[in-house]
């Protein structure tokens, strides 16, 4: 199974304009009961929401949904990144 959610640090919070929660570390792994020995890349967060804020590739492509109105991560289309896209990859047995 594969997961796309959303991710803070250091601290979760509720994303009001996306109307959605942006979950830390700790909170990520005991929701989805993660395994204590899961990979994880949490300790480059800084380094990868920077990477993600100056992305002028995904400025310039940003979707047209953004654009439609403010109930979203980049409300009417201001591109202003408030955290980071994760992707949980867990195996269902």
């Amino acid at each position: 199974m594969l997961l796309t959610v959303s991710a803070s640090h250091p601290e979760s919070s509720f994303h009001e304009p996306s109307h959605s929660w942006l979950l830390n570390e700790p909170d990520l792994a005991k929701l989805y009961r993660l395994a204590p020995d899961y990979t994880s890349n949490f300790n480059r967060f800084d380094e990868i929401f920077e990477s993600l804020k100056n992305s002028r590739y995904l400025r310039r492509w940003l979707g047209h949904s953004y654009y439609a109105g403010d109930k979203n991560g980049m409300p009417l289309g201001q591109w202003n990144p408030c955290y980071v896209p994760l992707g949980i990859r867990r195996q269902i047995v």
